[in-house]
């Protein structure tokens, strides 16, 4: 029997928020219980020591476990990464006409979202805010956590690096045109 997804959200809502891998198309309903059994667990029932091992508010954890809100894709990563869990224990299995994560598996794709990562993980080390970031480089909080989500794919944020314009466009790689996050992702 196939479980049904999370509460009351949409699927679209669960595809264009929590960005689930190809082969899944919504989390348990479970989901919330199934992570706070882990996390007590491997951390004897301490929101706080996993929500700072997760990188996430513990109240951000307490919502996602009461199934309130839905985990960013980062967030469900580093949660699954820290509680030995796999897609198949936190999501539902299915097949869907959408696509699946802007980084679905492409090299460039996943190129991006590090590029995000890096970006976040040297705005966190020098203490900076989404929006002090932002007005260094002149684009927007919002869209400045897309671009760390890995989220976004179309932005005129990317360029191609110019050493590979020889090469096939699919193996090309993308680099930030702003040199403060181009410097911040290296």
């Amino acid at each position: 029997m196939q479980q049904r997804c999370i509460r009351n959200v949409s699927q679209k809502e669960i595809s264009n928020r929590s960005k689930l891998p190809l082969g899944f198309v919504g989390f348990r309903n479970d989901l919330g219980g199934i992570l706070g059994s882990r996390r007590r667990d491997h951390f004897g029932g301490s929101q706080q020591a996993l929500a700072d091992a997760a990188g996430i508010s513990r109240v951000a954890l307490c919502r996602i476990e009461k199934g309130t809100a839905l985990p960013r894709p980062d967030t469900i990563d580093a949660l699954m990464r820290i509680l030995d869990l796999d897609w198949s224990q936190v999501a539902v299995a299915g097949t869907t006409d959408r696509v699946a994560r802007p980084f679905d598996g492409s090299w460039c794709g996943d190129l991006r979202l590090e590029l995000g990562r890096a970006v976040r993980s040297a705005r966190r080390r020098q203490a900076l805010t989404l929006r002090a970031l932002g007005n260094r480089c002149g684009i927007s909080a919002s869209q400045l956590s897309r671009l760390e989500r890995g989220e976004g794919h179309h932005s005129r944020a990317y360029e191609e690096h110019p050493d590979d314009a020889m090469k096939e466009k699919a193996y090309r790689r993308v680099r930030f045109k702003d040199p403060t996050l181009r410097r911040m992702s290296e």
